[in-house]
């Protein structure tokens, strides 16, 4: 029990870390100050650095599992991988902007487990930024955000499903609800620095019930479309290409015997 719970702890922090990093503009002196996601340009380094570190803390709190050699390894070829595939992304825009890489995190950590799908969505995330150019102050989130796609997605495998259709609808599902999370998560990072139409923009002093208002308003205007073509798009690559990935990963999880 100890041991699991030790093991569990990198992960519990660095989520606390990323939720505080996400509501903190909410209370944030800066906040409407017009500036955007560049307001965060001092602060997104250090959640970089602490997110990182988190994550090889997470790497590092099991010893049976991923300071393997063999499974460091996969991790690395896989975000290499998803990198690779954000890259086309980048030279073939897709409806919508929508992006390959959302797949194979939500995949590993339904196969390979919560943990090592938190590790591929935060270093998948980074690798493919610094592979594309993409570093900003947007990273750190996007990094946080992705971990959770991919911690989540190790949670469905509790629900031993060996039905392959229903295995495929469940995962689909499972990416159209991120498709659209994602984005109204990401959208939380710079939401309340930005100055705009009273009815859709953030305000210090307003009530719960007044800031879901206006965010929700924001939210159709600025990203639904968006993220409903991430979602479909999501759904529809799982469909296309789940099943297979599924098995070559299992493969790949008996000969490394990965406990999850």
């Amino acid at each position: 029990m100890f041991a699991r719970l030790m093991r569990g702890s990198p992960v519990a922090l660095a989520s606390l870390v990323g939720l505080v990093a996400f509501l903190w503009p909410f209370w944030s002196p800066l906040a409407q100050d017009g500036a955007g996601f560049a307001s965060h340009t001092q602060d997104a380094p250090l959640v970089t650095a602490l997110v990182v570190g988190l994550c090889v803390l997470v790497a590092l709190a099991d010893r049976t599992q991923t300071l393997d050699s063999k499974s460091v390894a996969l991790l690395g070829v896989l975000c290499a991988v998803n990198a690779a595939l954000r890259l086309v992304s980048e030279f073939f825009p897709m409806p919508g902007g929508f992006t390959f890489v959302f797949v194979l995190i939500i995949l590993v950590g339904y196969v390979l487990g919560a943990r090592m799908g938190f590790l591929m969505g935060a270093f998948s995330l980074l690798t493919s930024a610094l592979v594309t150019g993409g570093v900003g102050p947007w990273l750190p989130f996007q990094m946080i955000a992705s971990a959770w796609i991919g911690m989540s997605a190790g949670w469905l495998a509790k629900f031993q499903i060996s039905n392959v259709k229903f295995q495929t609808a469940m995962l689909a599902a499972f990416g159209v609800m991120w498709g659209m999370v994602f984005g109204a998560v990401m959208n939380l990072y710079f939401w309340p620095f930005v100055a705009g139409s009273p009815d859709q923009y953030y305000q210090n002093g307003l009530g719960l019930s007044e800031i879901l208002k206006r965010y929700a308003a924001f939210y159709v205007v600025t990203s639904l479309w968006y993220d409903a073509a991430r979602a479909i798009g999501n759904a529809a690559l799982i469909v296309a290409v789940g099943p297979a990935l599924i098995k070559t990963l299992q493969r790949f999880k008996r000969r490394l015997n990965f406990q999850i």
